[in-house]
């Protein structure tokens, strides 16, 4: 959305994306947020080529499926925000705007743009949604093989709650006749 609508959205936030930046080119510089645990088994914080796989894992040892599972490349959280930092024009100075147990957000709000990037990391939770629980009965292996696919949950950061603050804090800005 980012890359392709940035005239018709205002702000993005992605939760435990694997990023996909080649060849983004938006219209305008947006504010963007990246929301991601450091223990993701599906998107690694750190990128690389193991990507994926977690769902059909989770068929395959849940529910017995014959499922191969799809593997791809990802890129690094540090990667995404380095390339909106560059499309937005901000410094790399950083100020922390949210800490909390293991979870850590980073403004880069010096830009040239206007455009903040942030970065919310949380330390050792896994591909899941912040600040959700998985109410599921893990004695029984459908559940159990979810959460050994996706990882550690985290209640560091509501995403429910600061996506919500992220985006109201940036509007789309008015298209001149």
């Amino acid at each position: 959305l980012a890359c392709e609508l940035s005239d018709r959205i205002a702000a993005i936030s992605s939760v435990s994306g694997p990023g996909y930046t080649e060849g983004c080119a938006p219209t305008r510089p947006l504010p963007v947020q990246l929301i991601h645990g450091t223990a993701d088994r599906c998107a690694p914080y750190q990128g690389g080529s193991e990507c994926g796989g977690c769902f059909q894992r989770v068929l395959r040892e849940g529910l017995g499926l014959d499922v191969e599972e799809v593997r791809f490349s990802c890129q690094a959280v540090a990667e995404q925000a380095a390339h909106y930092r560059r499309v937005n024009g901000c410094s790399e100075q950083a100020e922390v705007v949210y800490e909390h147990g293991a979870a850590r957000c980073l403004a880069y709000d010096r830009c040239s743009s206007g455009q903040p990037v942030e970065v919310c990391s949380i330390e050792g939770a896994g591909h899941v949604w912040p600040g959700r629980r998985i109410d599921c009965d893990r004695e029984r292996r459908a559940c159990r093989a979810y959460v050994d696919a996706v990882g550690p949950e985290t209640d560091d950061l509501d995403a429910n709650r600061e996506i919500p603050r992220f985006l109201a804090a940036h509007a789309l800005p008015h298209r001149r006749a």
